[in-house]
């Protein structure tokens, strides 16, 4: 009986032991932050435009890649944009940012499109070899995503924020709740105003402009500029979401008192005979970690 007993408090315990030691991994792992920078070159013939996104993504990673919770070996920031923008290669990389990191975020430039103007509206999102290879589709995201951990989701492509989206009706529709795992009950749908809720998403309802452009209220430098500094701003510099876009907007037009409301590209624009603008869901409050 003393030998049965000893064994079976050693398979009791080696369970227990397995479930400490993994529980410790885990919680190492999970301390830190990934950035993951995506975007399609499909421009037609116009290198101004790819040298503009080409030098704003290598900006956004630089900004990540000087925050000690994102930087290597902490986290991880990687620039994917141009040939590894596919659509299985994200899924794949969201689902191991989640199992990997605590807190995740993701960049896109680039094109997409919708299926119908009333909900529930499905968003397909351009790949760098477009149209010869797969459009991402906000609900071949939603099952990489699970853990909810993608906190920050910025997306500079048309239609990306006409709805939050939810789980119902199936499949998962729209790319703020698809990445967020949150829908209109869990965050703001006006983030910007009224922030509140766990994560943030930013994108555009309707057309979003070419980031070689310039607001048509006072713009002195780019949109890309606008993304660049922006990302400095809140990544380096600590700054809520919100206060990064309102200085952000200030830089691009030189004017001390613009903010992200007083730019064109807020107050909206006509694409084909619908009104566009960018829109942010969420919490505009949130801070990106350090």
């Amino acid at each position: 009986m003393k030998t049965k007993t000893s064994a079976t408090i050693s398979v009791l315990l080696l369970p227990l032991l397995l479930v400490t030691l993994f529980s410790i991994a885990v919680s190492a792992v999970y301390a830190y932050g990934s950035s993951q920078i995506y975007g399609c070159r499909d421009y037609g013939n116009d290198p101004p435009e790819i040298a503009v996104c080409e030098a704003m993504t290598e900006s956004i990673r630089s900004s990540f890649a000087s925050n000690n919770y994102f930087a290597y070996p902490n986290g991880y920031v990687q620039n994917y944009y141009g040939p590894a923008t596919a659509a299985d290669f994200i899924c794949s990389r969201a689902n191991i940012a989640q199992q990997s990191y605590s807190w995740n975020t993701v960049f896109y430039v680039g094109h997409s499109g919708i299926d119908q103007l009333e909900e529930p509206q499905h968003i397909y999102v351009y790949m760098n070899l477009h149209p010869y290879t797969p459009d991402l589709i906000d609900y071949n995201i939603w099952p990489n995503t699970g853990y909810g951990t993608h906190y920050f989701v910025f997306f500079w492509s048309c239609g990306t924020a006409n709805y939050i989206g939810a789980a119902d009706p199936s499949p998962p529709w729209q790319l703020a709740y698809c990445w967020t795992h949150r829908d209109g009950g869990a965050i703001s749908s006006d983030g910007y105003a009224d922030p509140w809720g766990s994560a943030c998403y930013i994108g555009f309802q309707y057309g979003s402009p070419w980031l070689s452009d310039y607001d048509d209220y006072g713009g002195i430098h780019n949109y890309g500029t606008f993304v660049q500094k922006f990302y400095e701003y809140t990544v380096q510099g600590h700054q809520t979401i919100n206060t990064a876009l309102n200085n952000a907007a200030k830089y691009i037009t030189g004017n001390p008192q613009a903010t992200l409301q007083s730019l064109q590209l807020k107050q909206g624009y006509d694409v084909q005979g619908m009104w566009s603008y960018i829109r942010v869901f969420g919490n505009g409050d949130m801070q990106i970690p350090w």
